[in-house]
């Protein structure tokens, strides 16, 4: 059975009365539904970063032990969907996590009497107990971090949107970035997640832009009245 070991980043922020010993109740921003640090989650994967911090607040420790399969069963979550819930958090440095298998014996019940018969072997050649004891396995996820936003620019991206725009708002993304490295997504999943939001936001935008930019279509009368003017017409 799989075991989550996880750590919650600056779990101070959402204690706002430390004094209480046994609280009913944690700290969480009203502007969660909406932030755009959570705005590739879906409702069950927010779902699942507060029942985590719901564990956190009953047990008062950011350190965290939890079946996956308990936690699946209890949220109504998938096991699917907890696992990308943990991974986009971890991307977003509201926590650390580890998967681990818990240890599991299989004794293997001593031969009966007639066994021992109809096999003629001796007492000596029975194993009376069995143990098979798996390794402990830690999984972790490798991240590879680029520097060049163009690499987590894909092929379908460049036919969805005009060259133009991409290199406006590659340069845009790339400000941002600087000024915010703490918000800055770890792995490569996530910094394609960052780019596709990015572009598919400020579009609109730009879209409008253009057609506001384009010359209006004059009439008939607004020509002659112009030649008139020009005396380009004898009336």
């Amino acid at each position: 059975m799989q075991e989550i070991r996880l750590q919650i980043l600056n779990w101070e922020k959402f204690q706002f009365r430390k004094a209480i010993k046994n609280p009913s109740w944690f700290r969480l921003e009203n502007r969660m539904w909406n932030d755009q640090q959570f705005f590739y989650f879906s409702a069950e994967e927010r779902w699942i970063w507060i029942c985590l911090l719901s564990l956190a607040s009953s047990k008062q420790s950011a350190t965290l032990s939890v079946n996956v399969e308990w936690l699946s069963q209890n949220s109504g979550v998938g096991l699917k969907t907890i696992t990308s819930a943990l991974e986009k958090l971890k991307d977003n440095e509201c926590l650390e996590y580890t998967l681990h298998m818990r240890n599991v014996q299989v004794p293997v019940c001593n031969p009966t009497r007639q066994d021992r018969t109809r096999q003629n072997i001796t007492k000596q050649d029975i194993t009376k107990t069995v143990c098979v004891e798996p390794k402990q396995v830690l999984v972790t996820t490798p991240t590879v971090i680029k520097n060049d936003l163009s690499f987590f620019i894909n092929k379908k991206l460049l036919e969805l949107y005009p060259q133009e725009y991409i290199d406006r708002e590659k340069v845009k993304m790339e400000m941002w970035l600087a000024t915010n490295g703490h918000k800055k997504p770890k792995s490569d999943r996530g910094m394609v997640r960052f780019v596709t939001g990015w572009l598919s936001r400020g579009w609109e935008t730009y879209r409008r832009g253009l057609s506001s930019n384009k010359p209006k279509e004059r009439g008939i009368a607004e020509i002659l009245a112009e030649d008139e003017q020009n005396g380009s017409i004898d009336l």
